[in-house]
């Protein structure tokens, strides 16, 4: 399926689960006329602060990292992953 980032600036963690648990909802809940299509999104959620020592890519591939552990965990789900420890749970 297709792939996108969304960057939350100054948002708590809080915050940033419910509005993608919100989204989540909105495209599970999408009807289509022309055809019986349900869709689901597996979403991954790293966390930084500003003070992060990361680069781009180091939190784009942690929040990766989010994303395949809950889609082998449980499909349409959001996990998280944060400093220090960068190990992803299921929010």
């Amino acid at each position: 399926g297709d792939e996108y980032v969304i960057v939350l600036p100054n948002v708590t963690t809080k915050l940033a689960t419910v509005m993608l648990d919100e989204l989540r909802r909105r495209v599970l809940d999408a009807r289509f006329r022309a055809k019986d299509v349900r869709l689901s999104i597996t979403q991954g959620l790293c966390r930084v602060d500003a003070e992060c020592p990361l680069t781009d890519r180091e939190i784009l591939a942690r929040a990766n990292t989010a994303k395949a552990f809950a889609k082998t965990t449980r499909k349409g789900s959001i996990a998280l992953v944060e400093g220090p420890g960068w190990e992803p749970e299921l929010v």
